[in-house]
């Protein structure tokens, strides 16, 4: 087996971080001081304050927390969800695996941001809504992938066998099928995770995603960009672009290393033409 790669003990060590940092030092990501207002990064503030004299720091490792928070409920969501849509259209086949996909291609053909903002119009902002628009937006990723996997598979000696053995349709798909069909679905999830912080962020930065008192990535940058524009204030935008880049390109690294160790060096090429397919 492959030795643990860094990608992964990196964000392990960020989810740690963002649960135990804040509390041990007492750093209170809401606290305002407007005596510290733009103070420069130090040794006890690295990150600097911000308009508000709030820690930056604090308030980045709190923006953490939540995105991937958002990431992690959100991409679990859709592969559930998914994983059954896509397996029961695969099996069935015919007229529902037409409706699953005519479904599929309708939420496809919309684009994410015009349909986060069409749901959360209704549903208001807050992370509950985020967690649903992006499973949402994910769901026919994983379903398409895995209706491609059991199309194949349920014409297989064994799926065959089970049948004359009088097994029920829902334990074949349950215990036959789901089993041989999830494993690039599942080694897909931390690449659909970094997607959803991309996109968790982006709602945040368009001021449509968490509550405005909460920190998150996106919201922080949209914050230091005016800092940056008009007052030459740099680290208030610096650091939350900086650690939302850094997340998401170690969840691809992660979801490329669990791919190959799954599925070979082609992995990654092999889950992103699945992904395609109709």
């Amino acid at each position: 087996m492959k030795r643990l790669p860094f990608s992964t003990v990196v964000i392990v060590a960020m989810i740690l971080a963002s649960l135990i940092v804040t509390p041990i030092f007492n750093r209170d990501p809401l606290r305002t001081n407007i005596e510290r207002q733009y103070e420069n990064p130090t040794l006890s503030y690295p990150f600097g304050m911000d308009g508000s004299g709030r820690d930056v720091f604090a308030r980045v490792i709190s923006a953490i927390k939540i995105d991937l928070g958002i990431a992690a409920g959100s991409s679990l969501m859709a592969f559930l969800l998914g994983t059954l849509i896509g397996a029961v259209s695969g099996y069935l086949g015919r007229t529902w695996d037409s409706i699953f996909m005519r479904l599929f291609d309708i939420l496809q053909a919309i684009p994410g941001l015009l349909l986060g903002m069409l749901i959360l119009a209704v549903m208001g902002t807050g992370i509950v809504p985020l967690i649903i628009i992006i499973a949402i937006i994910n769901i026919p990723v994983y379903g398409r992938m895995v209706r491609a996997e059991v199309l194949p598979e349920r014409r297989s000696t064994v799926v065959e066998a089970a049948r004359l053995s009088m097994i029920s349709g829902p334990k074949i798909l349950l215990v036959y099928l789901l089993p041989r069909c999830v494993t690039s679905a599942l080694a897909y999830l931390p690449v659909q995770a970094g997607f959803a912080v991309s996109l968790a962020a982006g709602f945040g930065f368009l001021g449509l995603g968490v509550k405005p008192q909460l920190p998150e990535l996106g919201a922080l940058i949209r914050e230091g960009l005016v800092d940056l524009l008009y007052l030459g204030v740099w680290w208030t935008t610096l650091w939350p672009g900086v650690f939302l880049a850094v997340i998401i390109i170690l969840l691809y690294r992660m979801g490329d290393w669990i791919m190959q160790l799954t599925t070979g060096s082609k992995g990654m090429i092999k889950v992103r033409e699945i992904a395609r397919c109709s």
